[in-house]
């Protein structure tokens, strides 16, 4: 797709994990945010849910996205590694902050420089 000025970037925000079919290589959507919310969330509903969804169907995971904030502050390196790690087998988009619901989006957070690694090494 194009949009006014260069190409466009579709993502789809549902508020919930939609059902597969409706996910599926959508031709109209980039990508569809599974999950939008702290990591504990992540954490405790991954078996059941997100890996269900996927059911290891690397086309689909590829257009999957998962936005997680809430990471614990003062994470080392290798704590992000594994953490995106993690995440990236779920989604091929992936955000992640130590921020709190609250402030998420108001500006990076203090692992900012160590997320941007891990994904750069994932």
């Amino acid at each position: 797709m194009t949009g006014f000025k260069s190409p466009v970037f579709t993502v789809q925000n549902p508020g919930s994990i939609p059902p597969r079919s409706h996910v599926a290589l959508r031709s109209t959507t980039d990508t569809t945010i599974i999950l939008e919310g702290p990591l504990s969330t992540f954490e405790t509903n991954r078996v059941a849910t997100y890996d269900n969804l996927a059911e290891d169907d690397d086309t689909l995971i590829k257009k999957l996205s998962i936005v997680l904030y809430g990471v614990p502050v003062g994470l080392s390196d290798k704590e992000w590694q594994n953490a995106v790690s993690l995440v990236a087998t779920d989604a091929g988009y992936i955000f992640m902050t130590d921020r709190t619901v609250d402030d998420a989006y108001s500006k990076f957070g203090d692992g900012w420089m160590s997320f941007v690694k891990a994904v750069a090494a994932t």
